[in-house]
């Protein structure tokens, strides 16, 4: 049988009392169950580091992400659909081999702010030094 949950509230105060003490303890059980889940995995890990941060990350929502499998993929020159893996490859190898060229041709095309040039007065140039630069340096500062 099973039973739907409502949120209702009750005219009667020893329900209502109970309701709010049973809810205490069953968030102390269900957190205890947590860390006791997550000391036995950390404890039987070989990489306990690695596993302490997989369960932050758990924890914290950051699951690692799924490979996505690409099974068809539309061919820009002819406009159709391949499902051929040697093809798909053959189309992300130009794609990638040619984005510099077409960017490079594209360059000329730009209009707006990023295609102004910007002067920043405040620079820094960084040149080699020798230990005793280091040193008459470190000796001129403040405590």
């Amino acid at each position: 049988m099973a039973f739907k949950l409502r949120k209702k509230k009750s005219s009667d105060s020893i329900i209502q009392e109970n309701f709010i003490k049973y809810k205490g303890v069953y968030r102390r059980v269900i957190r205890h169950a947590k860390k006791m889940y997550n000391n036995a995995t950390i404890q039987k890990a070989e990489n306990k580091s690695k596993a302490s941060w997989n369960i932050v990350n758990s924890e914290l929502g950051r699951n690692k992400t799924t490979k996505t499998e690409i099974s068809c993929l539309v061919n820009p020159e002819t406009g159709r659909v391949t499902k051929c893996p040697r093809d798909i490859a053959n189309i992300f190898n130009k794609y990638y081999r040619d984005i510099a060229k077409n960017t490079n041709k594209n360059k000329g095309k730009r209009s707006g702010v990023l295609s102004k040039q910007t002067c920043v007065d405040n620079t820094i140039f960084m040149s080699e030094v020798t230990e005793a630069e280091v040193l008459d340096a470190a000796k001129k500062l403040k405590n």
